[in-house]
């Protein structure tokens, strides 16, 4: 079994592979329509199981399995997920965080719990670095720790949202948002892209297609609240909706763009195939990963907000 690293794009002297997730004209025929159906199906399975069961232990071990899955595509895409002493730790530290969130309804605990764990890890991939530098090198094994604590403790917020008051509304919008933003990233590119975004990291993606994901993110938001407001007998606060669609937007978008720095700096096209036309986990929750911890940190400190912004006749609530 051969467990050396894999060189990154840099390293063997290859042109890194573009990012072709972003918003591209040039498809091949049937490419769009294959990223409509699998988007289809997945919301059709989804929507129902969060609606009647986000409060079960359905959602803390669905996140939990889709960072064992992003867990694995991002290893693979290092080159390291061969080295069982690494990749063991990794998928229990993923399976065991989600978990535990639902399990911890106290936030001190849990944020104490969060820290020693991190630490432990972060120290084990240190040793594993030192005892195995011919397999493991210390650049490989540093990306690994950051994206980690990036998809572990971004699905581990999604529980964590859910389980706040109003977290059986609020945490609809993690993935509304950023899958949203993505669509219309990806529509409005496609028909007026011209200026490039971030060329050096994702070719293809466009200004344009960066405002479409930020329009799309804003009437998904008002839409949202208007039938919430409809259904559970709610008063949607319309000013903060829109300025807190337009933050979302920027950072699902910024995820997006995290992923692709990674996948080039390795030169890789995408994380995964599991998602037809969208790639892997990693490439269809990355912006999930930035989004949770951001709307979580958002609803846990809106008395803060609302007393920094106590001159204002804007109530910062999602609703009032």
């Amino acid at each position: 079994m051969n467990d050396t690293p894999a060189k990154t794009a840099v390293e063997s002297g290859k042109t890194p592979t573009p990012d072709t997730a972003g918003q591209s004209k040039e498809k091949k025929p049937g490419s769009t329509r294959t990223r409509v159906i699998t988007a289809i199906v997945a919301i059709s399975l989804l929507a129902p199981c969060f609606y009647f069961f986000s409060d079960t232990v359905f959602l803390p071990i669905f996140s939990a399995a889709c960072s064992v899955a992003a867990s694995f595509e991002l290893m693979r895409c290092i080159g390291i997920h061969k080295n069982l002493a690494v990749a063991i730790p990794t998928y229990l530290l993923a399976v065991a965080m989600p978990i535990c969130t639902r399990i911890s309804k106290i936030q001190p605990t849990y944020l104490g719990f969060s820290f020693t764990v991190g630490f432990i890890y972060l120290f084990y991939l240190f040793a594993c670095a030192v005892f195995s530098p011919t397999k493991l090198k210390i650049n490989d094994l540093a990306i690994l720790f950051v994206m980690e604590i990036y998809i572990i403790f971004g699905m581990s917020t999604v529980v964590l949202v859910r389980d706040i008051n109003y977290g059986e509304y609020l945490f609809w919008l993690i993935f509304l948002s950023a899958w949203m933003t993505d669509a219309g990233g990806y529509f409005i590119g496609r028909l007026f892209g011209r200026h490039k975004l971030c060329e050096h990291i994702s070719p293809k993606k466009t200004v344009e297609g960066a405002l479409g994901g930020v329009l799309f993110s804003a009437i998904t938001f008002v839409v949202y609240g208007f039938f919430a407001g409809l259904i559970f007998n709610l008063k949607p606060n319309y000013p903060f909706i829109i300025l807190l669609s337009v933050a979302i937007a920027v950072v699902s978008e910024l995820g997006d763009l995290i992923a692709s720095l990674i996948k080039r700096h390795y030169g890789a096209k995408d994380f995964g195939k599991l998602l037809p036309g969208h790639g892997g986990i990693m490439d269809r929750f990355d912006s999930i990963f930035a989004v949770a911890p951001f709307i979580f940190l958002i609803s846990s400190n809106i008395g803060t907000i609302y007393a920094f912004f106590s001159a204002s006749t804007v109530s910062f609530d999602f609703f009032k």
